[in-house]
């Protein structure tokens, strides 16, 4: 790609991902959209957009590159929906009243022994229990006990910093966008 536009993107990228990193899992662990991240998201957008490839080479790895770009906004969409998802009241209603009709179901099996009816339900208690936790626990997957960590991030951030040319990233700029392979 000309270095023009080979540098823009790069920059985008570099912001895009710093941003993400500090501030965007911010927003999403308090179940909001990063709203600068989507105004860097639809940036680089309209930069890849105004490329026009070349050459037979350029036109390929402009391919990949609009490949690539969908599937991180793909990706983008998918956490933003994960971060501002909340299980409706009438699901928390029916989890729950499903779980008391499963409980008391254990009454109609009739053990002899008041011992083993009385193990019997409280397995079915415990698992029923265990069941709604996780689903208050996942409800939230950027804040709380269970969250999405943002190390698998900073790993494909690490990852990406490799130029495929060889030559050693410019560190004081940031780290390279996911895309600097294709650029």
């Amino acid at each position: 790609m000309p270095e023009p536009d080979r540098e823009n993107i790069r920059e985008t990228i570099r912001s895009y991902t710093a941003k993400t990193l500090d501030q965007g899992w911010k927003h999403m662990a308090s179940g909001e959209a990063d709203r600068e991240g989507l105004t860097l998201f639809r940036q680089l957008m309209r930069e890849i957009r105004e490329i026009e490839p070349q050459t037979e080479n350029q036109k390929a790895l402009y391919a990949t590159m609009l490949t690539s770009f969908i599937n991180a906004g793909e990706s983008r969409r998918g956490r933003l929906n994960f971060a501002v998802y909340d299980i409706p009241n009438v699901e928390w209603f029916s989890l729950i009243v499903g779980g008391i009709i499963t409980i008391a179901f254990t009454m109609f099996f009739s053990i002899e022994h008041l011992v083993g009816q009385a193990i019997m339900t409280a397995m079915v208690t415990f698992i029923v229990s265990l069941n709604l936790y996780l689903a208050f626990l996942f409800t939230t997957p950027y804040s709380g006990y269970v969250k999405v960590p943002k190390d698998a991030l900073l790993s494909l951030q690490r990852i990406i910093q490799a130029d495929p040319l060889g030559r050693t990233p410019n560190t004081t700029k940031g780290p390279y966008g996911p895309f600097v392979w294709f650029i």
